[in-house]
């Protein structure tokens, strides 16, 4: 019987993850002889601000891989491995929306402004279910359950749980398994 389980909480630190990506020739880091490379993913403060960062534990080196909020701190969290690239909320100095960060590339980029103009959305609680990254945000109304396709490229909220006001959906979790 094949079980997978994911389960993302809500907890007051920044979330630390592994991602996995193809590299070219043999690769580099703590991966397999098929090519692929295992980085540490996080948010950290350097004594001056809280940005994006990576570890290599096969170079036992730490590096700052963006900086999204230049004079200030982007703070990224709920990071979540979604396709090829990391997915989290970062505050680029106007408000907190959904980011991205491809690995192979070194881009960070905001994916969606759901709440328009300088209010944030605050997409939180991000968990991965087929081919779409579901999680929480505000568009300004009330905070529910949103999606994102990195194919279209498009964020959509999926239902409005609470008509009356924000439902406020946490702890999602993605369960597989064959009975």
């Amino acid at each position: 019987m094949k079980k997978v389980i994911l389960c993302l909480s809500a907890l007051l630190v920044l979330p630390i993850l592994v991602m996995g990506f193809a590299c070219g020739g043999g690769g580099v880091g703590g991966g397999g002889g098929d090519g692929t490379v295992s980085i540490l993913f996080f948010g950290a403060n350097d004594g001056t601000d809280t940005e994006l960062w990576s570890y290599d534990a096969s170079s036992g080196i730490a590096t700052q891989v963006t900086h999204i909020y230049p004079g200030g701190s982007s703070h990224p969290d709920s990071i979540t491995v979604y396709g090829d690239a990391l997915y989290f909320r970062a505050n680029d100095g106007t408000d907190q929306e959904l980011w991205s960060y491809n690995a192979s590339t070194g881009i960070a980029t905001e994916v969606a402004d759901i709440n328009q103009g300088a209010g944030s959305s605050n997409p939180y609680a991000m968990a991965v279910y087929g081919d779409t990254l579901y999680f929480q945000a505000n568009d300004g109304t009330d905070t529910e359950l949103w999606s994102y396709n990195a194919s279209t490229g498009i964020a959509t909220e999926v239902a409005d749980i609470n008509p009356a006001g924000s439902s406020e959906p946490y702890e999602l979790t993605v369960l597989s398994y064959i009975p």
